[in-house]
Formats: structure tokens, sequence, C-alpha cells
């Protein structure tokens, strides 16, 4: 429930809102739901532009590219928060699970993409969550014993 909306009845006026003018709350939640939009627009546009890249680049080449631009920039944005980083024991190991997850992940979405073209690999990866959730609900792997969804 709405805490400024918890005790009214049926019938009652509302309570003035908390936000000041529709000015939207202070709490941060607009520069994170900007940031997932953005994201969601670059993921969106992924497939199309890879199919664009590659009439110049290879896809081991579009990976590396990809990786060689990323990784920089999110060390950047890592250290914008200024905490402290992991051990280097650590450091390493994420790198190598990143060498293995991110990279082999890639590689193999572009050489898709190279081979069926941008339609069906968004339809694949549309297709990724349900089936996700479906193999999930025939196994039983749910933390409840039963498949929610996302919606429990």
């Amino acid at each position: 429930t709405v805490p400024h909306l918890a005790s009214t009845s049926p019938g009652t006026p509302l309570p003035p809102s908390p936000e000041k003018n529709g000015a939207p709350p202070a709490d941060g939640r607009l520069p994170a739901h900007a940031a997932l939009i953005v994201v969601q627009v670059l993921f969106g546009l992924w497939p199309v532009v890879g199919v664009i890249a590659l009439r110049a680049l290879t896809p081991p080449a579009l990976v590396g590219l990809r990786l060689a631009i990323g990784a920089p920039i999110l060390a950047l944005a890592a250290g914008l928060h200024r905490k402290p980083l992991p051990a280097r024991r650590d450091l390493i190991r994420i790198a190598g699970l990143a060498a293995l997850g991110i990279s082999i992940n890639q590689l193999l979405f572009v050489e898709g993409l190279a081979h069926a073209g941008h339609i069906h690999a968004s339809v694949l990866g549309l297709l990724i969550p349900p089936f996700t959730v479906g193999i999930a609900a025939l196994l039983g792997a749910s933390a409840h014993g039963q498949c929610s969804g996302g919606f429990g």
C-alpha cells in the first residue's frame, strides 16, 4: 500500500501527495528509471546496429571492439562510486568469469546475428525469459517450490 493513501476510505478525499507541484520524488528513482530506459533502448537497437557493423567487421572483431570500448567505460563508472576495489585475487577471478561469460555469450550472439539477421536474433532474445521460466518450472527450481513468473 502507498503510505499516504493507506488510511483513506471510499468517498474520503485523498490527502495531498508528498510530491510538490507534480515533481518526482527526491529519492533517486527518476535517474534510475531514466537509466533503465536508456539501457532498454540500447539493448533493443543492438541487433540492428550489429548487423550494420557486421558489414565491416567479423563477429570476433565486433565482440572485441565492444569489449575494448565497454570495459574502460564500466571501470570508469565503477571508479566514480569511490568504493574500495575487491581483493586482487577476486579481481582476477572476476576478469576470468567476465571473459568466459560475456565474451562467449557475445560471440555466440554475434555469430547468430551474422547468420540469422536482426529480426530472428531479436525474437530469439525475447524468448529467453519465458523459456528460462518454463525450464525452471519443469525442474522445480523456484525458491518457493513453484514458478511465479516474476509476479510472486
